[in-house]
């Protein structure tokens, strides 16, 4: 006897499978265009301040000041940067 299931039985699965699959795609009512809201026209501020309010996110950081003596300069000396923990490659 073998463990196996039948061609058949594998046929009835497909079978059940595309009908449940079908009559779910058939019931859902796709939306129109009458149901969707209309389109937000935002400037790059609002759409920058929508965003940051949407993640939850109240300040940001500075950025690098481009004169060296400030104290955020940006640092690209390897020495003054903190240690690194070793890095794995994966290739």
């Amino acid at each position: 006897m073998s463990t196996l299931p039948s061609i058949e039985c594998i046929r009835r699965a497909i079978q059940v499978a595309l009908v449940v699959s079908t009559a779910s795609a058939v019931c859902q009512s796709p939306q129109t265009a009458n149901t969707l809201p209309p389109p937000a026209h935002l400037t790059a501020e609002q759409d920058h301040q929508r965003t940051l309010d949407l993640l939850h996110i109240t300040a940001l950081r500075r950025g690098p000041d481009g004169d060296p003596k400030s104290p955020n300069a940006a640092n690209f000396d390897e020495s003054k940067s903190g240690r690194t923990p070793f890095l794995i490659c994966y290739y």
